[in-house]
């Protein structure tokens, strides 16, 4: 349970209140769908993590102990993200890579 926060507050060890990836940046993605169409196209999980900013819990994802040759690429889109040769044992649970093939597209 969550203390109390703000200015003043006591053994407050509440994070910032944000949800990563669903800012506005303005960015034209090349695949527009309605959301219906989305949630017929992705599982459940694709979807929360992919357009409602979920994520999966850590050590229960397909790739996170995935060391494959090849690339992986968006679920969504299809556009190529990683290499598995820039991939690396963070130990925190998720893959992770240390460059993507494009700055643009992460």
């Amino acid at each position: 349970m969550w203390g109390p926060s703000g200015p003043g507050a006591r053994g407050s060890h509440r994070p910032p209140r944000r949800r990563c990836g669903l800012h506005d940046t303005g960015r034209q993605y090349p695949v527009t769908l309605t959301d219906e169409q989305w949630r017929e196209r992705l599982t459940a999980a694709e979807y929360q993590v992919l357009r409602r900013g979920g994520t999966e819990r850590a050590f229960t994802g397909e790739y996170w102990d995935d060391h494959t040759e090849g690339v992986y690429a968006c679920r969504a889109c299809d556009a190529v993200l990683f290499r598995s040769t820039e991939k690396f044992d963070s130990h925190c649970g998720w893959p992770s890579f240390w460059a993507p093939m494009a700055g643009d597209r992460v």
